[in-house]
């Protein structure tokens, strides 16, 4: 199977959950530009939630089963926040991206397999990501010199996917991260 066999199956499946979901219809116009007497269709689409999905088998069932298994429980996560503990050692400017992505990755298998280790391992990176966060709030890889400056905003953007991807679907595990006002920004290791 060559790449654009891939993407055709890929839309192609992403196409049949949406029939078989049974929860979109047509929209004429977002809500928002709708003038309600001219609105023909209303929007009705709900997307499913992570734990609401499941495949099993095939080429898909399969890619996700060996993610599960075989990459998300071996990612280094030392290399990952290597660039966050140690601030002051020199690094690529884009590796802080990869805490978050992982982060974001984790938890949504994680709320499909369930799997007690990976919990663990999700528990030990939100942990040891949010000690690193600096009094300003700053949660990043770069010397204060160097601060918002190349790829600054993007680990930020991904470090915050991460988080809130954490938050929003295993809000039950603990540590859990909270927004606190008593300083900008500080996310919080709550027991």
């Amino acid at each position: 199977m060559n790449r654009s066999d891939f993407s055709v199956s890929s839309a192609l499946v992403a196409f049949a959950f949406g029939l078989l979901s049974g929860k979109c219809v047509a929209q004429q116009n977002p809500r928002s530009l709708v003038i309600p007497s001219t609105a023909q269709v209303q929007d009705v689409f709900s997307p499913l939630l992570p734990q609401e999905v499941s495949i099993r088998g095939g080429f898909l069932g399969t890619r996700i089963d060996a993610n599960a298994k075989n990459r998300m429980l071996k990612v280094d996560e030392d290399d990952m926040l290597d660039a966050f503990e140690r601030r002051e050692a020199p690094h690529q400017d884009w590796q802080g991206e990869h805490v978050g992505k992982f982060l974001h990755a984790a938890v949504l298998t994680w709320n499909y397999e369930h799997a007690p280790e990976l919990k663990v391992k999700i528990d030990r990176v939100v942990t040891r990501l949010l000690r690193t966060q600096e009094a300003d709030g700053y949660l990043g890889t770069y010397k204060k010199d160097h601060r918002w400056t190349s790829w600054d905003v993007w680990i930020h953007k991904y470090d915050l996917l991460g988080l809130l991807t954490s938050i929003s679907l295993r809000s039950r595990f603990s540590p859990v991260a909270r927004y606190s006002s008593s300083r900008p920004l500080k996310l919080e290791v709550i027991s």
